[in-house]
């Protein structure tokens, strides 16, 4: 069986003609002039739209999506009137900034507790170490009190009034020491009086002695 619609054989030995080729010459020239017809409004709306200026140096435009891009991808199926509008509700606020040199302040209240005095630092207890043993006395296991603490008060006894005798019998001594010194002082003085008088007595001798013989050779 052979159906025309069955292509059979090498197909690119084949050259498919389509059924535009069949079509008159004027309808390709006026389809022709339509496609430039409309690259060329394509190309004057792109220069009669604004452009956005080149960015500074150091920057770089970035694509933002808004709340009127957002919507009109949204809608861009439905059709609408030239006299209709989206309405504003459908453009949030939340995408819009002001711009403003009033910089927005906040105040906040903080209530603090009351100063507490410090607490007392605790006792350095080191550390136990080893085994806690215990053991049990019983009464006069040990040493009977009364009867061991007689030597001890014996020697103590003993020792202070040794020393109460010997303190004593120092102040003494040097009691009199005292008096033997203020004896010996009163002699001293006395010997320097009459060294002193005698030696007064021996100058007045000799100036007499020299008046004398001077009296004599005149």
């Amino acid at each position: 069986m052979y159906d025309r619609r069955v292509v059979r054989g090498n197909l690119h030995d084949q050259q498919v003609t389509s059924k535009n080729n069949n079509s008159d010459p004027g309808m390709q020239q006026r389809q022709q002039a339509y496609r430039r017809r409309a690259i060329a409004r394509k190309q004057s709306k792109e220069q009669l739209k604004t452009k956005t200026p080149e960015a500074i140096q150091g920057r770089q435009h970035v694509v933002v999506q808004t709340g009127e891009t957002l919507c009109l991808k949204l809608f861009s199926h439905v059709q609408l009137k030239p006299a209709n509008k989206l309405p504003s509700l459908l453009f949030p606020d939340s995408f819009l900034e002001e711009l403003s040199n009033i910089i927005q302040v906040s105040e906040i209240d903080c209530q603090t507790d009351e100063f507490l005095d410090k607490p007392s630092t605790p006792l350095f207890v080191p550390a136990k170490s080893g085994v806690d043993v215990e053991t049990q006395i019983e009464e006069g296991d040990l040493f009977d009190f009364d009867l061991e603490v007689q030597p001890v008060l014996e020697v103590l006894v003993g020792k202070t009034i040794e020393q109460s005798l010997l303190e004593v019998m120092e102040e003494e001594e040097l009691a009199c020491l005292r008096a033997q010194q203020r004896v010996f002082q009163e002699l001293r003085n006395n010997e320097l009086a009459e060294v002193q008088r005698l030696e007064e007595q021996e100058r007045r001798y000799r100036e007499e002695k020299v008046r004398g013989q001077a009296t004599t050779i005149i």
